[in-house]
Parts: structure tokens; C-alpha cells; sequence
């Protein structure tokens, strides 16, 4: 059963009915109810192999870490960086996922003993994806090697200037790859029309665990140790990225929530002090959706996503504790920040003709560029259309914004 939405935002229920035959070979095979077969297949879980896989995740269910593209040349480089000791610059993104994944790769090249710093963008100061003045920075710093993580996937112009001046690059990310890749030294990136790799719906943080991965078996050492290690992290993003829980991602969270409240990591024991989530039982996805993800993300929609990334890494409890309290105040403000700007949405959406009126376009000055894609999001939920939102600069004239569409609208292209 699915909702929909008629032209005037009414909620209409659709019942799915779904492959008889696939339902009963389900039932057969497997030993399952009807019901439970039922809504298998209305998954599109079909195939007996696929539907025990859903139903019994298994770390043994995964696949080779080494058909990820390119990961061979990621691995060797990175291993010839830590042999020669080079310095190695890690660069996420400033949302769970890109935080998440910058911390798991800081760690993993830590323990390591490679020499190695890790970056987050400042939304606002340094914008979306890694930019050519941190190639420029990193290159003063006498950095060799840049590993990208949950970013970098369109970022032509920053490989070629890496290029230039003799810094390699590693691009590890999920985003859908545009006609042409970057000349990174490596792609490493799931959804690249010529991958070998068989569940292409990896979070950031999945694609860097997985090479991460990838990277200590070569080195010789326990993948069972590395996996359970940073299963917090790969958790985390996961669930915050909505990606959907079918393959791999369904091991990471079968496992991974109840792991959360068991991990060592101290930012993250902080996370879950300051959230009120408790730790004597598995975490939900609600919790990590609604009480975890969002305070890692407002500091990043507000401030700085470095002090995500410092809580994430340190080792030190009552630094962490600090850090968990600077998210909780900015997650105060979001929350805020998100009101004022959805009651003011709402009133210039209140005023069209929505009968009329098919993709909703919505201004206003003093809008918070960080926070104006929770908004739409809200507002199509309210009136199931389009919705982009420009936050208006009234010193320059020039808007920033952030749309959110329907499933049969695809807005990006």
C-alpha cells in the first residue's frame, strides 16, 4: 500500500497487488506467510536468494571489497603514501555522511600510522564539494596525496589543478557521475558504467568502509576487527544519507544498531548523552534519523561541520562531551531558524493558486542558506509539488537555493 497525492493535495491510498506467482513461490520456498511474502514483492524482493539475504543479513553476504572501481590503484597509492610516508589530505562533505566518512578514513590512516589531516567544507565560506583553493592550500602544506570522501565526483577542474602541481588524487564518493570523470588517479565510485561492483546504492561512508576495507587486507590485518570498529560510523551515514536498506546497507544496520550504543568512541557516546537516546538497548532509525543525524547536520547547516568532524575523532571524553553540547545549541537553532522559515513559506504558498500552480517557487531575504532545503522538503510534503527555495541576498541581488521534487518529477535533470 503507497500514498498518493491528487493536484490538490488530498491523500489517496493506492493498494499494491502485487506478483501472484512471485508471492507464492515466496511462500513456498522460504516457508514465509502470505502477508509477509506479499510485502516482499511489493519490495521487488522476488527471487528466493534475494528475499533470504533481506531477511538474514550476513557480513558473508557481501561482496569483494576489490570490485569497487579502481580500488586496486586507490589501495596501492594509499599504501605507497603511508610507506613513504607522504602526507595525505582527507576531504569530506559537511553532512552526516561526508562527516562520517572523513572520520572514518582519518581514523583508519591514523591507526595506520600515516601521516594524515582531514577536512570538511564550511557551507558557507567554502560551499558545496572540494574547491580548487584547497588543492592550492594543501599544495603550501606539502600534501602529495588528496583522498575525497562523499564528494568529489564532478570536480574536474580541482584535478586538474592537483595535477599541475603534482598532488594525486583519490576521488571515493556515491553521487551519480556526469558523461565524464575527473582524471583523478582514482574513481572510486559505484555507479560508474563500467563497475564490476554489484549493489551500486552505497552511502558515502558505505563506498569509503568498503574500500577502507579493502585497504587492511592488503595490509594483512582483520577485516572482522576493521569492520567492527568503524560500524558506528558506516552505520550513521547510512541511515542519515536515506539510503535504502536492501543489500549491504541492510547488514550495516542490522548490526550497526545495535552496536551504536555499545561503540567506544567518545563523540559518539557524547552524541547519544546529549540526544537522550538510550544506551541499554539497539538504537532505532528513528533515532538516528530524527535524534542523532540532526544534530550532526545543523552544525553544518549553521556553523562550522568541523566541530562534527573534532567530535567524531577526538579520544578525549570531556572534549567530546563539550563538542555534543555545541551541537545540541546549534541544533536549538535550527530548529529555529527551520520555524521562522516554514511559517513564512507556507504563507507565500498559502497565497497561490495551487489547482493552477504545478512546481512551487518560494523567496525571501534572511533566509538561511543551510536550512531553506529542510523547508522545501516541508512544503512539498504539505502540497506535493516541486518546491525550490532562494534565499535572497538584498546586498548583491543574487539568490542561493535548494529545490525538492515528487518521485515522477526529476528535478536535477
Amino acid at each position: 500500500m503507497r500514498a498518493v497525492r491528487n493536484q490538490i493535495g488530498r491523500t489517496r491510498w493506492i493498494v499494491q497487488s502485487g506478483d501472484t506467482q512471485s508471492i507464492a513461490r515466496l511462500q513456498r520456498e522460504l516457508g514465509v506467510s502470505e502477508i509477509l511474502a506479499r510485502l516482499l514483492v511489493n519490495r521487488g524482493i522476488t527471487e528466493p536468494e534475494q528475499a533470504e539475504r533481506f531477511l538474514n543479513p550476513d557480513w558473508d553476504d557481501l561482496p569483494d571489497a576489490f570490485l569497487l572501481p579502481d580500488a586496486q590503484v586507490a589501495v596501492s597509492r594509499i599504501l605507497q603514501a603511508i610507506e613513504r610516508k607522504e602526507q595525505i589530505l582527507v576531504y569530506g562533505d559537511y553532512d552526516v555522511d561526508g562527516v562520517t566518512s572523513a572520520a572514518l578514513w582519518f581514523h583508519t590512516l591514523s591507526k595506520l600510522r600515516a601521516r594524515v589531516q582531514a577536512r570538511v567544507p564550511h557551507r558557507k565560506r567554502d560551499g558545496y564539494d572540494i574547491r580548487v583553493p584547497v588543492v592550492d592550500e594543501a599544495h603550501r602544506q606539502g600534501v602529495n596525496l588528496i583522498l575525497t570522501c562523499d564528494c568529489g565526483i564532478q570536480a574536474h577542474e580541482v584535478v586538474e589543478r592537483a595535477r599541475e602541481v603534482g598532488i594525486d588524487v583519490i576521488i571515493t564518493d556515491h553521487h551519480e557521475p556526469g558523461e565524464e570523470v575527473p582524471r583523478a588517479l582514482a574513481v572510486v565510485n559505484p555507479h560508474l558504467p563500467h563497475s564490476r561492483y554489484p549493489f551500486p546504492n552505497l552511502s558515502g561512508v558505505g563506498v569509503s568502509y568498503r574500500l577502507g576495507e579493502a585497504l587492511v587486507r592488503a595490509k594483512g590485518l582483520s577485516p572482522q576487527n576493521y569492520r567492527q570498529y568503524f560500524l558506528d560510523l558506516a552505520t550513521l551515514g547510512t541511515i542519515a544519507d536515506v539510503m535504502p536498506l536492501m543489500e549491504e546497507n541492510r547488514v550495516f544496520a542490522w548490526y550497526g544498531l545495535p552496536f551504536i550504543p555499545r561503540s567506544k568512541r567518545p563523540g559518539v557516546q557524547a552524541l547519544l548523552s546529549v540526544a537522550r537516546v538510550p544506551v541499554d538497548k539497539p538504537v532505532t532509525m528513528r533515532q538516528v534519523q530524527f535524534a542523532l543525524a540532526p544534530r550532526i547536520n545543523a552544525v553544518g547547516r549553521l556553523d562550522d561541520a568541523a566541530i562534527a568532524l573534532e567530535l567524531l575523532t577526538t579520544d578525549d571524553p570531556q572534549r567530546a562531551y563539550q563538542l555534543a553540547q555545541e551541537l545540541e545549541e546549534h541544533n536549538r537553532r535550527r530548529r529555529n531558524e527551520q520555524q521562522r522559515i516554514l511559517e513564512q513559506a507556507l504563507e507565500q504558498a498559502g497565497r497561490r493558486d495551487i489547482a493552477r500552480e504545478w512546481v512551487l517557487v518560494l523567496a525571501g531575504e534572511e533566509w538561511d542558506k543551510g536550512v531553506i532545503g529542510i523547508v522545501a522538503s516541508k512544503v512539498l510534503e504539505q502540497y506535493h509539488r516541486p518546491t525550490v527555495m532562494i534565499s535572497l541576498d538584498p546586498e548583491c541581488g543574487v539568490g542561493r537555493g535548494s529545490a525538492r521534487s515528487i518521485r515522477p518529477y526529476d528535478i536535477f535533470r
